[in-house]
């Protein structure tokens, strides 16, 4: 198989797994506060729960408590090559992982849409993307440098602005070149790629 359509494969299985591990913690959680607080009602055997929503914020903040406690980043982290792509939803993971502040995750994406509007974020204040090995932080190289030695048990983390029926990402593209997404792609004659 090729190369490229294997890692974008496994890619969107990861992506899938992520979102069916934070789905299930979520019912998880909801069903225990519920159960805790005599809310759950029970009919014919069937239990009921209640809808809710979460703030962006709030649902940036539990996809990276998800992500960063699957076995697969766990590993990369402690024993492997990790990139951690700027982005709003990343900017999580990375204040979550001590790696930025809360102040400074504005700093830490390459744009985002405001007021209906796409925004880029000035490249001299943009912060660039986490390259880390073994848990801690690669600044020698670039990170389209540092992917050539990656693995198939490394990770290249990248947020997504959409996902269609089928689990396919969509993401907002500003640069000609194609971004973070097209130097990926390009660069993808890694071993691990």
């Amino acid at each position: 198989m090729n190369k490229k359509v294997d890692f974008l494969q496994r890619t969107k299985l990861l992506i899938f797994k992520h979102l069916c591990f934070i789905h299930a913690k979520i019912i998880q959680t909801c069903s225990t506060f519920a159960y805790s607080q005599g809310n759950i009602d029970q009919q014919d055997g069937v239990m009921m729960i209640a809808t809710f929503s979460l703030s962006p914020a709030g649902a940036k903040r539990l996809i990276a408590r998800g992500l960063i406690n699957e076995p697969v980043f766990q590993q990369a982290m402690t024993h492997g090559r990790m990139i951690i792509a700027v982005g709003t939803t990343n900017s999580y993971i990375a204040e979550e992982l001590g790696l930025i502040s809360a102040d400074e995750k504005p700093r830490f994406a390459a744009g985002i849409v405001s007021g209906g509007v796409p925004c880029i974020t000035a490249a001299d204040t943009r912060f660039a993307n986490i390259c880390l090995e073994n848990g801690r932080i690669i600044k020698e190289v670039s990170w389209e440098e540092f992917i050539m030695d990656f693995n198939r048990d490394d990770v290249f983390v990248k947020g997504a602005n959409a996902f269609d029926a089928d689990g396919n990402a969509g993401v907002l593209l500003a640069n000609p070149k194609g971004g973070t997404v097209g130097e990926l792609l390009r660069g993808s004659g890694s071993p691990g790629l």
